[in-house]
């Protein structure tokens, strides 16, 4: 759930991490293609680490330098579209 502290956030983001790692732990590129449950749910959870990463604005970057934000909340728009 998306919360407007900041740590929440990053929060929210790694349990996102997490679950897309669950999700895929044994699949192979082929499985994957084929399992559209899974690309649901592997989606669904980029939408939400792209949610909390707008969300964060400025703060993600002051906070963790070394990612490609401008790219993590690309994602979204690109998912929705």
């Amino acid at each position: 759930m998306p919360s407007k502290h900041p740590t929440q956030r990053l929060e929210d983001i790694l349990e996102n991490i997490g679950l897309i790692k669950e999700y895929t732990r044994d699949a192979s590129r082929d499985s994957f293609i084929k399992d559209r449950k899974t690309q649901d749910a592997v989606e669904r959870c980029l939408a939400r680490i792209s949610e909390a990463a707008s969300k964060l604005e400025g703060a993600a970057e002051a906070l963790i330098p070394d990612q490609r934000w401008p790219e993590i909340r690309a994602i979204g728009n690109i998912i929705r579209h």
